[in-house]
């Protein structure tokens, strides 16, 4: 602690309070009393008493440190001091006395920057703020005294308001640049501490001439790149790297106020990349995860350049589209990032790095394999990451990678098939039928895994747990209304009637009937948009299939099984068995029995022309009202 008497400026002598205050084992008691003080500022009360106050305080502080519990010391100093500064702040009642104490203030932490104190380093930087409301309140307020701005401040800063000329030519005037530069060359100083100085011309940028600010701009960007350069990586790697990166752009907005941030910003983007990537490339998680925040950060200021070069032919920058991707293709980036030792948070967090890449060309078959390969064999939660960067990824692959994509997907089981993969299907068959429409080639992609896999999950051979029951039954109903937005796609007609004469062989054989008879539906509402055509999707197959001839022998073999497993039941003494499944894993008898003649109903309300015969009447008045094997198909009849 240094012995330094402080005066504020424009002030009676200030009486010196008592040292009781101040005695080891008194904190509560000084508390109390800076409490107090605040309180009378904050209510606009004795602004006068309370500065003469503290100005004392602090002279004692300072010049007999000994006589100060460290408790104490670090209550002033760290929090009650800088508090009581931002309380002047905001006072508009008393501006002179306000001012006056904010002189002080100033002065006072200028002079003990080398305490290194964070919370003190701070204070200048909440005074220099223009917006405060001391200097908001009184912003058209001129000098009219024999005051005269310091040389390097602008008009910008007159405009502001004369207090604030005031003050930030006290501050230019001072010690402190000196002795901010020479804090910001010694490597004892902490980082953090250099940021808050840092923060001081940020702070006044705008309001000081360019030439009065190039040389010490210059200087901090010289001297942090040689610091940034020179740092061992075993060294590099105690450093917060966002507290490295926030010193880096704050040196840059001081040079785009200068208009020389196209000069420098090249030397500035190389040093951020190269440290960007070996904390992407350390082995501790967070460091990992902080390098690739600030590449894909990086990513989208390439993104600014490159626009603001192809405005402005005059523009010039090193960090561009072409550059990233360029660096990303040298560093062989995806196979670092996608190796199958990585930690999945990286994966889940990069997808924006494989985007641009797919966006600018850069991303090859090679990477398609890369991403995929190494993790399908992994937790189904990491498995889960790899199919959601794809599903964003899907929207910016070129025909070829979609297609290449797609014949990686076909090799996998439908037992493994889960709702994320639905969805991943889903979405590179919407963009590759996109594509394949821009290139007049007809490739519906997923298309038919979602058909193959419906008639999957329909199969009654299969030998199910109830639980897996349900998750087929989930997943088919996703399956069935992806199928269903195609056939509904102006894209996608020429699929609709090859559709139609699967889902009647279908029916012919019973197999996924109930699946079937939704999808021709949803092919004949798709004709509607026509309807001069409206008739003819379900009218050829009434008129020359024999559809409503083939509904009813499934309808009737149906029921024959149903009857054997009902016979099977009472055997058993079962007698409830009207909600039970008879036929398959997945719908009840109600459900099997309703569909069929809902789609009946439907076949005649879309046939006007259609009339059902004698002899079809008859089957269905025996089938269900003189042999319902359940009380609800004399309903449903």
């Amino acid at each position: 602690m240094s012995a330094t008497t402080a005066t504020a400026t424009g002030t009676t002598e200030p009486v010196a309070p008592e040292i009781k205050f101040l005695a080891k084992g008194e904190e509560e008691s000084l508390k109390q009393q800076l409490i107090y003080f605040e309180r009378c500022v904050s209510g606009g009360q004795s602004l006068g008493f309370v500065m003469n106050h503290w100005v004392a305080l602090l002279n004692v502080v300072m010049a007999a440190p000994d006589q100060v519990s460290e408790a104490s010391y670090d209550f002033i100093l760290r929090k009650s001091f800088p508090s009581t500064v931002k309380t002047y702040l905001r006072n508009i009642s008393d501006p002179g006395s306000a001012l006056n104490f904010l002189r002080f203030a100033l002065e006072f932490a200028i002079n003990h920057y080398h305490l290194l104190i964070p919370e003190l380093l701070d204070v200048p930087n909440d005074i220099l703020t223009p917006s405060s409301d001391i200097f908001k309140f009184h912003d058209r307020v001129r000098v009219v005294d024999d005051f005269r701005a310091h040389e390097a401040i602008n008009s910008k800063a007159e405009r502001e308001s004369g207090y604030y000329v005031r003050v930030l030519s006290l501050f230019w005037s001072s010690n402190a640049i000196p002795t901010i530069k020479d804090l910001f060359l010694k490597p004892e100083v902490p980082l953090a501490s250099k940021k808050i100085l840092l923060k001081t011309f940020v702070k006044i940028r705008n309001f000081v001439h360019a030439k009065a600010l190039e040389e010490h701009a210059l200087f901090f960007k010289d001297e942090y790149v040689k610091f940034l350069t020179s740092l061992p990586d075993e060294e590099l790697k105690n450093y917060d790297k966002n507290l490295l990166t926030d010193c880096l752009y704050m040196i840059e907005s001081i040079l785009t106020t200068l208009d020389l941030s196209d000069e420098f910003s090249s030397e500035l983007d190389r040093v951020n990349l190269e440290i960007s990537f070996k904390f992407f490339s350390f082995k501790i998680l967070s460091q990992r995860l902080a390098g690739l925040n600030d590449i894909k950060n990086l990513i989208t200021k390439s993104e600014h350049h490159t626009k603001l070069m192809q405005m402005d032919e005059d523009e010039s920058y090193w960090l561009t589209v072409k550059t990233m991707t360029e660096w990303f293709r040298a560093n062989n980036f995806i196979e670092l990032l996608y190796d199958s030792k990585r930690h999945p948070e990286l994966i889940k967090r990069s997808s924006e790095i494989a985007n641009f890449l797919a966006q600018n060309d850069g991303l090859t078959a090679e990477d398609i394999d890369i991403m995929w390969d190494k993790n399908m064999n992994k937790h189904e939660s990491e498995v889960l990451i790899i199919y959601s960067n794809f599903m964003s990824l899907s929207q910016h692959l070129n025909y070829d990678l979609i297609d290449h994509l797609y014949q990686k997907i076909k090799k996998i089981h439908f037992d493994h098939y889960d709702t994320n993969l639905l969805q991943l299907i889903n979405s590179i068959t919407v963009a590759g039928i996109r594509l394949a429409f821009t290139k007049d080639v007809q490739n519906f992609f997923g298309v038919e895994l979602l058909w193959d896999f419906i008639l999957y999950s329909e199969n009654d051979d299969l030998v199910l747990d109830e639980s897996k029951i349900q998750r087929l039954s989930d997943m088919r109903t996703q399956a069935q209304s992806y199928l269903e937005y195609f056939i509904e796609w102006e894209h996608c007609q020429s699929l609709r009637e090859p559709l139609m004469f699967r889902c009647l062989e279908n029916i012919k054989n019973c197999r996924s009937t109930l699946s079937s008879i939704a999808i021709l539906t949803t092919i004949n509402t798709a004709s509607l948009g026509n309807r001069q055509n409206a008739p003819k999707a379900i009218s050829k197959l009434i008129e020359e299939h024999d559809l409503v001839g083939v509904l009813f022998s499934n309808l009737l073999r149906y029921k024959a099984t149903a009857q054997s497993k009902v016979a099977h039941l009472e055997v058993n003494q079962q007698t409830d068995w009207g909600p039970s499944k008879l036929v398959g894993n997945f719908y009840t008898h109600s459900h099997q029995i309703n569909e069929r003649l809902n789609f009946l109903r439907y076949l005649l309300n879309s046939s006007p022309s259609f009339q059902l015969s004698i002899e079809q009447i008859n089957l269905l008045w025996n089938s269900l009202f003189l042999n319902p094997l359940y009380p609800d198909e004399v309903e449903f009849g």
